[in-house]
């Protein structure tokens, strides 16, 4: 046992040895300058294209679908950005405005629950993959594996992990 820790001990020093003296970073050339350029203007195209999809005006229009449609992506572009609060409440509406039984909808469901964790209301989200769980066909099993592994840390995140769920949730959507 004294062995092994004299040769950590030594392997450490080492290292400590290594990282005093100084890692020192190849010089930049001037190509990678230009990708990194390159990859950041086509990011700032891709938060344009998000900014206008998140910010545009709902339709007036009465129609379910293209108001389930419209705030889907809107909802989705807002969550790219990091607007959580409008992300919600968008993915609110799209769920309210969309029909039971369509892929779309379960869909829908799990990004309004993905929305909820990252809005901090673990029940609230846990709820929405329990629904969404429920709105995808028994016969869609790759949709079902992945709706069934993403919700499977939220128990532990809610603090529910030891309580039956039926009797352990109190949710509580906007």
């Amino acid at each position: 046992m004294l062995g092994l820790s004299a040769l950590a001990a030594t392997e450490a020093s080492a290292v400590i040895e290594m990282l005093e003296s100084g890692i020192k970073i190849p010089p930049r050339s001037i190509n990678d300058i230009t990708r990194m350029l390159a990859d950041y203007r086509q990011q700032d195209e891709l938060i344009q294209k998000l900014k206008s999809i998140a910010d545009a005006p709902a339709p007036s229009t009465q129609n379910r679908n293209q108001l389930f449609d419209f705030y889907w992506k809107r909802g989705q572009a807002a969550g790219e950005l990091g607007r959580v609060e409008q992300q919600l409440t968008d993915l609110h509406l799209a769920v309210d405005n969309g029909q039971t039984g369509a892929p779309e909808y379960a869909r829908a469901l799990r990004n309004l629950a993905y929305a909820e964790v990252q809005g901090g209301n673990y029940l609230s989200a846990l709820h929405f993959v329990d629904e969404s769980i429920r709105q995808i066909p028994q016969s869609s099993r790759g949709q079902l594996t992945g709706a069934y592994a993403h919700s499977s840390p939220l128990p532990l995140w809610s603090g529910i992990l030891n309580l039956p769920r039926k009797t352990s949730m109190s949710w509580k959507t906007r």
